[in-house]
């Protein structure tokens, strides 16, 4: 399990498509991604066959963004200002129902053309490299577009609710995806995905160095309890950037969290690394970021409104949080291993 190979430090399982040392062949995982056809792929996309193909969420997604006539459009046929500032661009993109994506396959085959011999480690492709977010920024499309469906128009105030619920829902699909990687054995998974998301897998190594059996049970967990797992990381991630200096998963909001998704007890222990996770991912986004694409987007006033509302008023019924997760979820996540 990639898990293990993860938590011990170091990749040494064998694999028969990239081998089992530290560094892989980039044209040999080239050989992979050019092996894969799906009627879903994005033209010139690297591994994106692939993850459609072995990873049915990931599938789904797509399969209900075109369904609702969203398109995915080559970044440099963009805009000059959209390519050079795509972060300030979300909610242009949701309401012209455009999502950007970088032809990755074609940049890394010129790279090979020059560098045939490249090799690369499980974490470093995806530090070089990134062929766009288009689950990331497809979560965030399907839950405005519920919301939308649900109340007709958004203005103001609601339009930022449904951006900052979006970001959670969207943060917590991918690091769900990401769990639910770490249980499969192809070791291009994990590559392919760290490549075409805005959250990397390699990064859950962290969490426990040394101890594989925490990533297992998390893996475990993440196919088992999907709905309940992928709520707990919404509903961190929303607590996040609501309050961008949150850090420690105290207990009292870990138990809040966990009656919220309804995760067993049994689970607290694991609860509270994942919410430690969703609470230290992309600090400077949450702080920075954030702020900046809502003052470009003259929204910043209601911003501040509803990051200063308290917490609990995301969770009751009347916010989009809490009336449309349950939506998206039926969508896009069902308990099941990823295939």
């Amino acid at each position: 399990m990639f898990a293990r190979a993860l938590a011990d430090g170091r990749f040494h399982a064998e694999d028969v498509e990239l081998g089992g040392q530290p560094t892989f062949a980039l044209a040999r995982l080239a050989v992979v991604a050019r092996s894969a056809e799906h009627p879903l792929a994005l033209a010139g996309s690297f591994g994106d066959a692939v993850l459609l193909r072995e990873l049915a969420p990931y599938r789904r997604m797509r399969a209900r963004l075109l369904e609702r006539g969203y398109a995915f459009v080559e970044i440099e046929k963009l805009a000059p200002g959209d390519r050079c500032a795509s972060q300030l661009h979300l909610l242009t993109a949701i309401r012209q129902r455009r999502i950007p994506y970088r032809a990755l396959g074609v940049a890394l085959d010129d790279l090979l053309t020059r560098h045939p011999h490249a090799r690369f480690d499980e974490a470093g492709l995806a530090q070089v490299c990134k062929g766009g977010v288009t689950s990331h920024e497809g979560a965030h499309a399907l839950l405005f577009e519920a919301a939308l469906a649900s109340e007709g128009t958004l203005d103001g105030l609601r339009v930022v609710e449904a951006l900052i619920a979006g970001e959670g829902f969207a943060m917590a699909f991918e690091l769900w995806l990401a769990l639910l990687l770490l249980a499969q054995p192809q070791r291009s998974l994990p590559i392919f995905f760290s490549l075409n998301a805005a959250q990397n897998p390699f990064s859950l190594a962290a969490l426990a160095p040394g101890q594989p059996e925490v990533l297992e049970t998390l893996a475990h967990l993440a196919v088992r309890n999907s709905a309940a797992v992928v709520k707990l990381f919404a509903a961190a991630g929303l607590v996040a950037n609501l309050r961008p200096k949150a850090r420690g998963a105290k207990d009292a909001l870990v138990g809040f969290l966990m009656d919220f998704a309804g995760l067993e007890a049994a689970y607290e222990r694991e609860a509270k690394i994942l919410v430690r996770v969703a609470l230290s991912l992309d600090e400077s986004f949450r702080s920075t970021t954030a702020t900046t694409f809502f003052r470009f987007n003259e929204l910043e006033d209601e911003y501040r409104t509803v990051c200063a509302a308290p917490i609990e008023k995301h969770f009751v019924p009347g916010a989009i949080f809490h009336d449309q997760l349950p939506t998206v979820l039926a969508e896009v996540v069902h308990d099941e291993q990823a295939r």
